[in-house]
């Protein structure tokens, strides 16, 4: 990060869940500012996938965040996802975010967040709503180095906790062009069903827009207990930032 101000812009994992890649995030780590800053951003995306797992299909989102001159943050997630079993069906999810964002150095940044997911009035996706307390070390905006712990809040008779670690790196090719690749893994501490996913793709940035197009897969760990869920497939989405 040579300056200071400079903003890092990614979603891990879902790539956290096409936010982009999501997302995801649902890419969602900044460092500091110079003045308090509002935003806006808009996207479509061909599924929703969250570490290894598709949550949905053809997904619309809209995410408003607010970022102040001392780092604090804060964003509010809004998407609606199609239902892989039936195409006439949506369900909704709602992320809230807070957090702490800082710049290190002219090369580090790091950032903390609390994040709630919830899918009010799904009971397809009742048990992946959960809280997440995460933070993420950047490199530039070439390496980011993400740890979070994961609480289910339905997920009755199994272990309600988890730790998901991720390794995201970016590396631009030309104008406006870059390639992307990541691993992660989620450990259910004691639930038996831990998995590892990844990415891999290439991303386009043209004025307030950006297009990604990634392959995503999850191990087959994920694939024999999951089935269908366990992602194997190519994502594409558009987002546009205002």
């Amino acid at each position: 990060m040579s300056d200071p101000g400079h903003r890092i812009r990614r979603e891990p994992s879902d790539c956290r869940s096409m936010v982009l890649c999501a997302t995801a995030a649902s890419l969602g780590c900044c460092g500091a500012v110079h003045a308090d800053e509002a935003d806006l951003s808009l996207g479509l995306a061909s599924s929703t996938v969250l570490r290894g797992v598709v949550l949905g299909e053809l997904t619309a989102r809209s995410t408003a965040s607010y970022r102040t001159a001392a780092g604090w943050l804060t964003s509010l997630g809004v998407a609606a996802l199609q239902s892989p079993a039936r195409y006439d069906k949506w369900d909704a999810q709602l992320s809230l975010k807070f957090g702490h964002a800082r710049v290190l150095n002219a090369d580090w940044a790091w950032q903390a967040a609390y994040t709630h997911h919830a899918y009010p009035a799904s009971e397809r996706l009742r048990s992946y709503a959960h809280h997440e307390l995460g933070t993420t070390l950047a490199y530039r905006d070439s390496l980011y180095l993400s740890l979070a712990g994961l609480r289910n809040v339905h997920t009755f008779g199994e272990s309600h906790t988890s730790v998901a670690y991720e390794v995201v790196a970016s590396h631009p090719l030309h104008s406006g062009l870059s390639a992307t690749a990541g691993i992660g893994y989620r450990d259910t501490l004691h639930a038996g069903s831990d998995h590892a996913y990844g990415h891999a793709g290439i991303s386009v940035r043209w004025a307030g827009a950006q297009a990604d197009l990634l392959y995503i897969a999850a191990d087959h760990a994920a694939r024999r207990r999951l089935g269908a869920a366990a992602a194997r497939r190519w994502v594409g989405g558009l987002t546009w930032q205002f």
